[in-house]
């Protein structure tokens, strides 16, 4: 069997935990971040973030990511600038026999924040499998991007720069802001918890960052405390609680309402 062909890669890591599905988004994800750090070039200008990273951090214990997100960092996110970033991807002779190709580039708005989501078709000559891509402008931070070690499942490695801990912290606390009642994103809750835990982070940065994000998608708060009360009293919602409660999102060996109470504790420590 030709070990650069997609359904070789696909064996190695088939498992009984990821449907066929994920198994093929698992192999897209994989090759993706394989290609990004090992291009001296590309890889200066790309920061990871979302569920890829913090699977990573956690060692393997968050579990499956749908999609993956990153930043371009100084680098130009047109429809040009993303389909440029993947012929110079495709360059590499990592995979000489996979071609990535993005079939479909859509804008993600929110007021004064624009994204873009990208379906890529990864392509052997036999077999085609898919990943979307969601990607967003650097926000420059009073922290520098870390490097992260990543262990490939093909048996390498490669370096990849992730975003500052409290750039993702703020991130997946903002939903609750954004949407409030409404946030369907409970993973959210258990991420952040994660980091928050395990990790030194700033606390000012943290504050900063969120606003920052809460300001670019729109979301006009006076102040950063009423941003953070708004959080806490949709955490504090009986009927919104009973559904975080029964989520089957919780990935963390601690008890929901424990992690909500102290997800509540974190964000009133920081407005005090």
């Amino acid at each position: 069997m030709n070990i650069q062909k997609l359904k070789f890669l696909y064996t190695r890591i088939k498992s009984s935990d990821l449907t066929k599905e994920q198994t093929e988004s698992k192999v897209c994800q994989e090759i993706l971040i394989s290609l990004i750090g090992n291009n001296k070039e590309i890889s200066k200008r790309v920061a990871f973030k979302g569920g890829v990273v913090i699977d990573k951090l956690a060692k393997g214990k968050r579990g499956y990511t749908k999609d993956i997100d990153f930043d371009f960092i100084r680098y130009p996110l047109s429809d040009e600038g993303i389909n440029d970033f993947f012929i110079q991807l495709n360059e590499s002779n990592l995979y000489p026999n996979i071609k990535l190709n993005p079939i479909s580039i859509n804008d993600l708005r929110h007021k004064n924040y624009l994204g873009k989501r990208v379906l890529i078709r990864f392509y052997d000559g036999e077999s085609s499998f898919f990943l979307t891509v969601d990607i967003g402008v650097y926000i420059p931070l009073f922290k520098k991007n870390l490097s992260l070690e990543y262990e490939l499942k093909f048996g390498n490695k490669t370096s990849i720069l992730i975003n500052p801990i409290e750039r993702i912290i703020a991130e997946k606390i903002s939903t609750f802001a954004i949407y409030g009642l409404d946030n369907t994103r409970t993973k959210d809750l258990f991420d952040a918890y994660y980091l928050i835990h395990l990790f030194d982070f700033d606390s000012e940065c943290v504050t900063k960052m969120l606003t920052q994000i809460l300001v670019l998608k729109g979301h006009y708060y006076k102040t950063f405390e009423q941003a953070a009360q708004s959080i806490v009293s949709t955490l504090d919602n009986s009927t919104y609680k009973k559904e975080l409660i029964k989520s089957d999102k919780n990935w963390i060996d601690e008890p929901t309402e424990t992690i909500i109470e102290n997800i509540k504790a974190f964000l009133l420590k920081l407005i005090k």
